[in-house]
């Protein structure tokens, strides 16, 4: 694990990356997803080789990459 002189954290496994961001937002990585959350929780993403979803505070999307 590290931290950063803001407050930033990376922990990193053999499978997985996470990143906690000095505002809060998280960021976790692994071989099949991308998965981020705002620090105040209203932003959600997930992306993965087949598809991207999003929640914002305008909406959600959920769409299929080809």
């Amino acid at each position: 694990m590290r931290v950063k002189v803001d407050g930033a954290i990376t922990r990193q496994t053999d499978d997985d990356t996470t990143y906690i961001e000095a505002d809060g937002s998280i960021l976790k990585m692994t071989e099949y997803v991308e998965a981020m959350m705002s620090g105040d929780g209203v932003k959600l993403s997930r992306r993965t080789p087949d598809n991207i979803a999003a929640i914002t505070e305008d909406g959600v999307i959920a769409k299929g990459r080809e």
